[in-house]
């Protein structure tokens, strides 16, 4: 891309933004689309390009940066189509499908040897160092090529989201059954509530798939997503909040990630009483405005915005009236040392019970007498030996997620009430996957 000036005409060249100039001049608050027309032919003033920008910023929130990634997603792909058009065979009804699939799974044996030898490093290359960016190339890739009319349709723009996300989401989990993360994922986008935030144009499908078929692709983008999201100062491991029922406390525990700052809070409610706890959601600041709201089903997610002072925290969602948590809009910050029953229900509270009960709220039963004491992994396998002494072993190649883990992440042995089996679960990346598939030493 030369400059930020062709990156700007090849978006507004595309459907990228709206249907059509005419619906983008609409959107955009201009009379007619002569000022968009003088853009692209290069005959715009300064002045015009930087009145664009403030449109795009004030009705879309697209600035200068993100027109430029724009670009480079379909310059890359314009490329990535012609390349692998070669490579693939176009009279299969699935073959768009089947060559993003290769790129997810990793397996391009079936490639020409021109292919791997001169063409295929560089993607990887590309794969590796600008993950967002490929797998954006990727979801618009696959929609280009499957000739998707994603503003023909007289669906909602929810209703269209979900037409295409579902599906997909569905198909890649039938492959990756053991990636609960992009289920989740896939489940969260065929809801409306996060669409709700999002300018109803072409780029922000694009991007949603694009996460969706990374988290697929990459176990440890769970892991990553989690590096980018805030741990709030003046708040420790644990941190305890009054809301709208004085007969309950919560509290705010926190997972730290390995950078340095980084991770969420699982929050809780304790009934003062008999220090009954119930799960309540997962919080994910996103910066210093924004957070992500997951309750204890995962299956829906609420956007909103939030202050932090020294009194506490002070919340405002989408509808404030039908306020998700159920602890309300204000948490006052409580300190231990002011009140003897906050520290004996801290003291009572230990960190296994809090995750068994998270566990549970998602539908795993922890059983007693096989905890993992120890994990240990080798070049070509993964072994767990239990409490009760047990040892069971994995080959590594019977799960691509295996290739991310560590022996210091957490590893908990559950009853799935869905289908009543045993699976070893790896919490922290959404992934697990049969016990029966190990061997009992």
């Amino acid at each position: 891309m030369e400059n930020i000036y062709d990156a700007l005409k090849l978006v507004l060249s595309t459907q990228l933004l709206a249907p059509s100039l005419s619906e983008l001049a609409k959107t955009l608050g201009y009379g007619s689309r002569s000022t968009l027309y003088t853009i692209i032919d290069g005959s715009a003033t300064a002045n015009a390009v930087n009145k664009l920008y403030e449109r795009l910023d004030e009705h879309l929130h697209i600035d200068e940066k993100l027109i430029y990634r724009m670009a480079l997603v379909i310059d890359n792909c314009r490329i990535f189509t012609r390349l692998i058009r070669k490579e693939a065979n176009t009279d299969h009804p699935e073959w768009q499908f089947q060559m993003m699939l290769a790129f997810i799974t990793d397996y391009y044996e079936y490639f020409s040897p021109h292919f791997r030898k001169e063409i295929l490093n560089e993607l990887l290359r590309f794969k590796s160092n600008e993950p967002d960016e490929f797998f954006n190339m990727l979801a618009y890739f696959y929609i280009t090529a499957s000739d998707i009319k994603f503003y023909k349709s007289r669906l909602t723009y929810f209703e269209q989201c979900r037409l295409i996300i579902e599906p997909l989401g569905q198909k890649l989990h039938d492959i990756f059954p053991e990636n609960d993360a992009g289920k989740i994922m896939s489940q969260i986008y065929s809801l409306d509530t996060p669409l709700k935030y999002e300018a109803p144009i072409l780029w922000n499908l694009v991007k949603s798939i694009g996460e969706m078929l990374q988290i697929f692709a990459n176990p440890n983008a769970t892991r990553e997503k989690f590096d980018r999201m805030l741990l709030l100062p003046n708040l420790g491991d644990r941190s305890y909040m009054e809301g709208k029922n004085k007969s309950e406390v919560i509290l705010m525990r926190a997972t730290r990630s390995k950078q340095a700052g980084s991770g969420f809070y699982e929050v809780l409610s304790i009934r003062r009483e008999d220090m009954a706890m119930r799960y309540i959601c997962r919080l994910m600041f996103a910066d210093e405005q924004f957070l992500t709201m997951i309750p204890a089903n995962e299956i829906n997610t609420h956007l909103g915005m939030y202050t932090l002072d020294e009194h506490g925290l002070t919340f405002d969602w989408e509808d404030n009236s039908n306020e998700p948590t159920g602890l309300g809009l204000k948490w006052k910050l409580l300190k231990l040392e002011q009140s003897q029953i906050l520290r004996q229900i801290n003291r009572s509270i230990d960190d296994d019970k809090i995750t068994e009960l998270i566990m549970e709220s998602r539908g795993m039963k922890k059983i007693e007498g096989l905890g993992v004491k120890d994990v240990a992994i080798s070049r070509n396998s993964v072994e767990l030996r239990l409490e009760n002494g047990d040892i069971y072993t994995i080959d590594r190649s019977e799960a691509s997620f295996f290739e991310s883990i560590t022996p210091d992440d957490i590893v908990t042995i559950v009853r799935m009430p869905s289908d009543n089996n045993i699976y070893a679960v790896w919490a922290e990346i959404s992934h697990f996957i049969p016990l029966s598939n190990f061997t009992k030493r």
